[in-house]
């Protein structure tokens, strides 16, 4: 589970956790929240359908969160990267994300890229495709072998 705690709410610990459903077959990510620390954990919301390996950034000058994670269905085929921007913690709450982006696959054609995490952002302008950031990733490549 990643963990993260908002300016706007320093008392709540949230998580983004991921949970296998038999009925897609995949798995489905999910925000929760504590109160207690980590003892009692309660939903908010689901955020995507098979999705999975969840990671926020929070802006340390701003209320944006982006949330970076493995999609297994999407719109480069296979497993790729996707993120979503919030403007804030109660947009990210209600799940009304202001941007999607779908990353293409940076490596071999034939892999799945997944397991994002941030290195860092360079310059956040406010939205995903003009400000710059750094990411790691796994990657699986028709050679059967996982890579970081």
């Amino acid at each position: 589970m990643s963990l993260f705690k908002h300016k706007s709410d320093p008392h709540t610990t949230y998580g983004i956790y991921h949970q296998i459903d038999a009925s897609i077959s995949n798995y489905i990510m999910y925000l929760v929240e504590s109160k207690d620390g980590l003892n009692h954990w309660h939903d908010v919301r689901r955020i995507d359908l098979f999705a999975s390996q969840g990671k926020a950034w929070l802006n340390p000058n701003g209320e944006d969160i982006v949330i970076a994670y493995e999609q297994s269905n999407a719109t480069w085929g296979g497993n790729s990267v996707r993120l979503l921007h919030y403007k804030n913690l109660a947009e990210l709450r209600k799940g009304h994300y202001a941007e999607q982006l779908d990353l293409p696959k940076s490596l071999v054609k034939e892999c799945c890229e997944g397991t994002p995490s941030f290195e860092g952002f360079e310059r956040w302008n406010g939205d995903l495709k003009s400000s710059k950031f750094f990411m790691r990733f796994h990657y699986l490549s028709k050679d059967r072998y996982d890579h970081d």
